[in-house]
């Protein structure tokens, strides 16, 4: 994250497409560790393929719980944590944009 210092994780993924739901792929991820920052963290994305029009809907939740850090203040870095992370998330899902619609359509 920029503005921020390195931040070393461990991150269990899994991904799941249920058999009785096609075109439903559900990813999840479980922050195992981190050495400063966070606490916790869990993301679930969701991508639902669509027939007519053609497409894909894609949901991401994410949850986060902070080490104890100083907010406001010089020393703002809950608030500098934030803002990185919604950044981080729109850059996501503008890349993840992208991606989708570089895909020809069937």
């Amino acid at each position: 994250m920029p503005r921020l210092r390195p931040i070393l994780s461990v991150t269990h993924q899994i991904v799941y497409s249920p058999p009785e739901l096609p075109g439903v792929t559900l990813v999840a991820a479980k922050q195992i560790y981190a050495n400063h920052y966070f606490e916790a963290a869990v993301d679930l994305t969701c991508i639902v393929d669509r027939e007519l029009p053609a497409g894909s809907y894609i949901l991401v939740f994410r949850r986060f719980r902070f080490d104890n850090m100083p907010s406001g203040g010089l020393l703002n870095i809950r608030g500098r944590a934030v803002g990185a992370l919604r950044d981080q998330l729109l850059a996501d899902l503008r890349r993840q944009k992208t991606t989708a619609e570089q895909v020809p359509r069937r």
